[in-house]
């Protein structure tokens, strides 16, 4: 049987039926090694709810492999299970898939990263690898393209890149070069005054103590403070199925949001 090499991470907390509907996509492509990262509750109803999602998860399970768990005890927040988690993993791996507990991935998904992750990875203008791909008609010639955009719902990353640049703590804006320097990185200012703004909020969060606010703002301020760019496929390869009461981000538009499978590169997309 030919195991998946690349290591995938699958990140969850209490949502049981949708992190085992994630763990079935993953289980079609039987990874040699799978991380397990839960946030911890943060009432003893969710402590409940937590620890019988994580049996479960370790219950469902179904091929052989390498299984690294990183459990929290108390609710730390997403900053620290995603982004940071992120790195952790990426600090002792090559490379690594990640996926959320609503991320249903396309098999597909995974042999697009791994060829993506493989011919970018001395490509110092490219941070990530990203699955999904909101646009429901899009003419390109290309199976791939470089995007300025943030889409955190499954992607990849590199070893040697990410850990380097992700600001979880958005340092960067305390000094006045690199404050400077992200200015600038979109065409479109509407835009970027959104995303200035976003970023700006964080910080302020940040510096007033909540740590478990966003990971995905500092990640648009990764890319812009640093000129960097992600690759998305050319059709969507990830479905959300998390739109719910518990969800934390996101909408029903997400969810409504069609995927297909996706061939070969073909050719090389143009930066």
């Amino acid at each position: 049987m030919i195991m998946f090499d690349v290591p995938v991470v699958l990140f969850f907390m209490k949502r049981t039926e949708n992190t085992l509907k994630v763990l079935s996509g993953i289980a079609k492509v039987k990874p040699k090694k799978l991380y397990l990262i839960s946030d911890g509750g943060r009432t003893p109803e969710e402590h409940e709810q937590v620890e019988k999602c994580r049996a479960a998860i370790d219950a469902a399970i179904d091929w052989e492999c390498e299984v690294v768990r990183d459990y929290a005890q108390e609710n730390v927040g997403i900053l620290d299970r995603i982004g940071f988690g992120a790195k952790r993993v990426l600090e002792q791996e090559k490379s690594a898939i990640f996926l959320e507990d609503d991320n249903y991935p396309e098999e597909t998904f995974f042999y697009y990263c791994k060829e993506m992750l493989e011919k970018y990875a001395d490509n110092p203008d490219i941070l990530w690898v990203c699955g999904t791909n909101y646009m429901e008609q899009y003419d390109s010639p290309y199976s791939y393209v470089f995007t300025k955009h943030t889409l955190p719902c499954g992607w990849a990353s590199w070893g040697h890149k990410y850990p380097k640049v992700y600001d979880g703590y958005l340092k960067g804006l305390d000094d006045p070069v690199i404050r400077k320097k992200y200015r600038g990185f979109y065409e479109n200012k509407a835009l970027e005054r959104q995303k200035v703004y976003l970023i700006n909020s964080t910080k302020k969060s940040l510096d007033g103590g909540n740590h478990k606010t966003s990971w995905d703002h500092q990640m648009t301020f990764t890319l812009m403070a640093n000129r960097m760019y992600g690759i998305a496929p050319k059709v969507n390869l990830i479905k959300n199925i998390g739109v719910d009461a518990e969800t934390t981000h996101g909408g029903s538009f997400f969810r409504k949001c069609p995927t297909g499978g996706q061939s070969g590169s073909r050719t090389d997309a143009e930066m």
